[in-house]
């Protein structure tokens, strides 16, 4: 797998697929067919796959418009993530930065949240923890 499709693979968060015609679709039709995936409860389709030639840039802007539309419908961004920070894990990817994206308050999931794996085909788990800080982070970051 070429770095930019790994890239793409983890930046969208989009690990769970299923096959699409991703040729000549721009990043909003890319936002709505993710998000009709996530309203049937079906898994999301692949970023980066083989129909099309893709772009970091055309992966941060797809995850945008997806995180766009769901603030408009009334979610919240409750915070945000970055991902592959190690110089191993990008060394492994082919990556040569970390990722990031927005956290929203409509996948939080408590604790004691039962989530059905029967539901989804090559379900994937990764433990992590989050922390809310009672006070807000005032200044911008140096960079993403």
């Amino acid at each position: 797998m070429n770095s930019t499709r790994k890239i793409l693979h983890f930046a969208g968060a989009l690990a769970l697929g299923f096959s699409v015609n991703l040729h000549a679709i721009t990043a909003e039709e890319w936002a709505d067919q993710i998000l009709k995936a996530q309203s049937r409860g079906q898994p999301m389709p692949v970023f980066g796959a083989k129909e099309r030639d893709a772009t970091e840039y055309l992966a941060y802007q797809v995850q945008k418009t997806v995180v766009d539309k769901q603030v408009a419908e009334g979610d919240k961004v409750i915070g945000h993530k970055a991902g592959v920070t190690s110089q191993a894990a990008q060394d492994k990817l082919g990556l040569i930065e970390p990722v990031a994206g927005e956290l929203l308050a409509s996948h939080k999931k408590n604790t004691a949240t039962f989530v059905s794996m029967r539901k989804f085909k090559g379900m994937v788990v990764e433990m992590e923890i989050g922390f809310e800080l009672k006070l807000s982070i005032r200044s911008a970051p140096e960079s993403i």
